[in-house]
């Protein structure tokens, strides 16, 4: 997955961005795995030197989103 290989690369608003993408893909497929991969990348954005950022920030609202979809509306 792209997102992860940013990730390792430390290049974390690409990673977190790819992120974001991607769930709009696994939301229409309802892949639950899918959506747990993207959450483990997540994390490792959480735990890095941008877990900070509003980029990350965003990406969390994302993915609860997509596991709450009726929290939302």
């Amino acid at each position: 997955m792209l997102a992860k290989s940013y990730l390792v690369e430390g290049r974390y608003a690409l990673a977190a961005y790819h992120v974001r993408e991607a769930i709009k893909v696994v939301q229409a497929s309802a892949s639950f795995m899918n959506l747990m991969r993207l959450e483990a990348i997540y994390r490792g954005l959480k735990n890095s030197d941008s877990g900070q950022s509003d980029d990350v920030a965003l990406l969390g609202i994302d993915l609860l989103k997509a596991h709450e979809p009726t929290l939302f509306k």
